[in-house]
């Protein structure tokens, strides 16, 4: 899959949290969907 900003259309924040969601190293992503939800939900103010 292309993970590219360059394909994305919903901002940087937005880009780099989607991005931090699917990284290979699990150590590295979110520990769970809350948190991922809320690190979305303050990007978008």
């Amino acid at each position: 899959m292309d993970h590219s900003f360059s394909k994305w259309e919903a901002g940087k924040k937005l880009y780099e949290i989607a991005l931090k969601a699917v990284e290979k190293d699990r150590e590295e992503r979110y520990s769970t969907v809350k948190e991922f939800y809320e690190a979305w939900k303050m990007a978008l103010r």
